[in-house]
């Protein structure tokens, strides 16, 4: 609890990857990637509950084997390449409210941002706690590429107005800083969530992670770089 206010904390976990089959319990440095996000959960001093949400026996009998919950199957309807993790989300809700009532936030936490640890699972619940005017809070990091150096080409390949004049000769430090959502901690307000249907909303606070807790594993080469981040824990 923070501050007699109950947590809960979903974590989606499809069993379907094209990118990388089988991620979501692909061993990282020994161990399930799944683990690391269910370690980050119960090491908080705020999470009440922790439950998977997945489609995939193999998935839940690894995360119970981890200590988090599944008491459910995701149904297949809710685990489709084009389905809504929103819809997944409210489907974790409504199985809660059913068994014991709402709870007052609902953090979702994927299984493919493992590096982010609990320090930052709390931060992000005391951020929300403190800022009156936020209903919900969205991990983002700086742009690993800044969006103004970039642009769509047409068929000819031409790059004449590729960038514009008034930035061609400014170092990327002369520029504004921009952020790209990292999605590694997803908060909100339980009632809210279930309003907005979404943590993107006008009452959305920004928390800033960096490229190491944000990295989102999608491919084999993220894969790697994770395990990189582990055998190097100063580099950011």
């Amino acid at each position: 609890m923070i501050e007699n206010k109950k947590v809960l904390v979903v974590i989606t976990a499809r069993g379907g990857s094209k990118g990388l089959p089988g991620k979501n319990i692909k061993p990282l440095m020994g161990k399930p990637l799944i683990a690391y996000t269910i370690e980050a959960a119960r090491d908080s001093h705020y999470v009440d509950r922790i439950i998977v949400s997945s489609d995939s026996q193999d998935i839940v009998d690894t995360a119970v084997a981890y200590g988090a919950e599944a008491p459910f199957i995701r149904p297949e309807s809710l685990a489709g390449d084009l389905s809504k993790q929103e819809d997944a989300i409210l489907h974790a809700m409504d199985w809660v409210e059913a068994e014991e009532g709402a709870y007052d936030y609902v953090m979702v936490l994927v299984p493919t941002t493992p590096l982010r640890d609990a320090a930052e699972v709390d931060a992000c619940l005391e951020a929300l706690v403190e800022n009156d005017d936020a209903k919900a809070i969205f991990t983002v990091r700086e742009c690993d590429h800044h969006p103004w150096q970039a642009n769509a080409l047409p068929e000819s390949q031409s790059m004449r107005d590729f960038i514009d004049p008034a930035i061609r000769t400014k170092n990327r430090q002369e520029l504004p800083q921009f952020f790209q959502l990292s999605g590694s901690v997803c908060l909100s307000e339980w009632e809210h969530f279930r309003k907005e249907q979404s943590f993107l909303t006008d009452k959305t606070f920004a928390y800033l992670t960096d490229a190491r807790n944000g990295l989102d594993i999608d491919n084999l080469k993220d894969f790697l770089l994770a395990e990189v981040y582990l055998n190097n824990p100063g580099l950011v």
